[in-house]
């Protein structure tokens, strides 16, 4: 093979493999996940099916929840946490724009700080309203 060819296969190569070849394995990952969920509810329906006790089903449908869904987030830790999150990307979008990014616009940073301020007097109000003690 000429090696002008060769330089021409080594971006495909390094490309095939960044994105092609993580995505089929996340594909695989997924397909896997939903067949796993896809046998759990099978044998939750087998359950009801042969008259299992109540118990036994209200275990197999605890099993189908997530930690997230157990657990219930308190409405000013969760509006704490997105607005420090999107304050930080509003104040980081602005620093890039004005130090040496590209010219032009900067209303993703203007509207990533707003709306991080926005959801801090959110988690503020709600504090006030339930006399929020904290954790």
């Amino acid at each position: 093979m000429d090696p002008a060819q060769i330089a021409v296969l080594i971006p495909m190569f390094g490309i095939f493999a960044l994105f092609v070849v993580p995505g089929i394995i996340g594909l695989i990952a997924i397909r896997l996940w939903f067949r796993s969920r896809d046998r759990l509810y099978q044998t939750i329906d087998a359950a009801i099916d042969k008259g299992a006790p109540p118990e036994v089903i209200n275990q197999l449908v605890e099993m189908t929840r997530s930690k997230e869904d157990k657990e219930e987030k308190k409405p000013v830790i969760k509006h704490l946490s997105e607005g420090a999150l999107f304050l930080a990307a509003g104040v980081a979008l602005l620093l890039f724009f004005f130090n040496g990014g590209p010219t032009g616009t900067i209303v993703p940073g203007v509207f990533g700080t707003l709306f991080g301020l926005i959801k801090f007097g959110i988690a503020a109000v709600a504090a006030k309203r339930s006399n929020y003690q904290g954790e």
